[in-house]
């Protein structure tokens, strides 16, 4: 059954790439009954049956070459344990891989934190030292793709800054943004206290209580007049100074 299911992917595939048009993105084909840890599949690479297995959470990069075209298809695993669908996307690829099949994991996680410029500058002197990019990256704590990224772009740039970015520049000066005023807490600690206390003595109240209380949901309440960004001035000590800013 998994021959005959690989089959007529690689048919439907074949039929794409001779008529010019890439696999569609988004189409799926069910996955077999009775496999939810570990779900094998089979393609045909190269007129040769290959069979992996594709955990789940984890998504599986394969190249195989078609009619002398290189194309790369990817399969995504669902995480959850109900019945999922694989979803298969495939395109030509410029660079051609091995003539095997070879699959890699892919990172699915967006990047969440940048290393600061005197990291980068450390990196970049390392490399000039003579040092490797795994010994660099166990010396700062780094992965050695993270120093190979950067040392690349310096290479390639002869900087270690980012670039800027897309979308419109911003509007303010640093010496406007200083100018703004801070935010501060609305609760004073005797707030907190008598919030607490509050809490504490309404901890064992019966359900019949709470039924009776009127929530305000989603409710907007301004209390100082318009939201709006006010200006104050003020000295660098004094920015988060509670006494000193009024309420925003």
């Amino acid at each position: 059954m998994m021959a005959a299911l690989a089959l007529s992917w690689y048919l439907c595939l074949a039929v794409a790439l001779l008529c010019g048009s890439p696999w569609p993105q988004g189409h799926s084909a069910l996955a077999p009954e009775n496999e939810v840890s570990l779900r094998p599949t089979a393609w045909l690479s190269d007129g040769k049956v290959t069979s992996i297995h594709l955990p789940k959470g984890r998504t599986r990069r394969l190249y195989f070459t078609l009619k002398k075209k290189v194309v790369m298809m990817s399969v995504t695993v669902s995480p959850c344990d109900l019945p999922i669908e694989w979803t298969l996307a495939a395109r030509t690829l410029k660079d051609k891989p091995p003539k095997s099949l070879h699959y890699s994991n892919l990172s699915t996680m967006a990047k969440t934190r940048e290393l600061c410029k005197d990291i980068r500058d450390k990196i970049v002197d390392l490399h000039k030292a003579g040092m490797g990019y795994r010994t660099i990256g166990k010396q700062l704590g780094e992965r050695a793709t993270t120093v190979g990224t950067i040392i690349r772009k310096w290479k390639k740039f002869k900087m270690t800054v980012n670039h800027p970015r897309s979308g419109a520049p911003c509007k303010i000066s640093p010496r406007g943004a200083s100018m703004i005023m801070r935010k501060v807490p609305l609760l004073k600690p005797a707030h907190v206290q008598a919030r607490l206390k509050f809490a504490n003595d309404h901890l064992d109240d019966p359900e019949e209580e709470w039924e009776k209380v009127m929530w305000s949901d989603e409710t907007k309440i301004e209390l100082f007049g318009l939201n709006s960004t006010h200006r104050v001035w003020r000295k660098k000590k004094d920015e988060y100074n509670p006494k000193k800013p009024s309420q925003p």
